[in-house]
């Protein structure tokens, strides 16, 4: 499909920006987001297309019943009702990416692009840590857990760093980087995932690799092996 080329490229730039959202805006939207409006745009012909396709697709069902329970959620929060309601949009910006990405036919680019932007992306949150980062232009905070302050890189809180690094650990594992390149990669994002002070994270990274261990024991192809489901 003649569209699928600017889709992809606007997927790209999109997962190369993931961890260096600026806490800036223009016109209301950052950097991240303005970058998002153009994947939608560029990926609704093949959303249209393949619609079929996509809602029969067991990864999309599972990840559209997950939304649903955190719109579920939002819905009868008892309090904080309009953080719940972000989430929510949040969730849901999610779902939008895994279809289009599910809708490209050569994803290995973008397992490239993410495993060099998640290295960068730790090499900057340990030179911030020691104290070389630009932090003002990501947050306008730090957190701490007693007395020490939790890494936060390019994030805008330690836990949604933490959550980049655990996804990306497995990526990197798996990308076709060089062997050298990919342990250096995978010693920052380690380094940087622990001086988060996350402890979900660790125990999600573990858990994951466990399982893809198990997967390949047992034969089972792991998600950058799954077929894309654009016909």
């Amino acid at each position: 499909m003649a569209s699928e080329p600017i889709l992809r490229i606007t997927v790209l730039l999109l997962v190369a920006q993931i961890p260096f959202e600026s806490a800036y805006t223009w016109l209301g939207l950052t950097n991240l987001q303005w970058t998002f409006v153009l994947v939608a745009v560029s990926g609704a012909p093949i959303l249209v297309k393949n619609w079929k396709l996509l809602a029969s697709d067991r990864l999309v069902q599972a990840a559209a019943l997950f939304i649903s329970i955190q719109w579920m959620a939002a819905a009868f929060a008892p309090e904080f009702h309009t953080n719940a309601v972000k989430g929510a949009i949040r969730f849901t910006v999610g779902l939008a990416i895994l279809v289009l990405f599910r809708c490209l036919t050569d994803r290995g680019p973008l397992y490239r692009i993410w495993a060099i932007a998640s290295g960068l992306a730790a090499a900057y949150a340990l030179a911030d840590y020691a104290g070389l980062g630009v932090p003002w232009f990501f947050r306008d905070q730090e957190f701490y857990l007693g007395q020490v302050r939790r890494l936060s890189g390019s994030f805008e809180y330690p836990n949604t760093a933490a959550a980049y690094y655990a996804v990306s650990l497995p990526l990197v594992y798996w990308s076709s980087l060089r062997s050298l390149l990919k342990w250096v990669i995978i010693f920052m994002l380690w380094t940087a995932l622990i001086l988060t002070f996350s402890q979900g994270a660790l125990v999600a990274v573990v858990l994951v690799l466990l399982e893809n261990a198990w997967d390949r024991r047992r034969g089972v192809r792991h998600f950058n092996s799954i077929e894309p489901v654009h016909v």
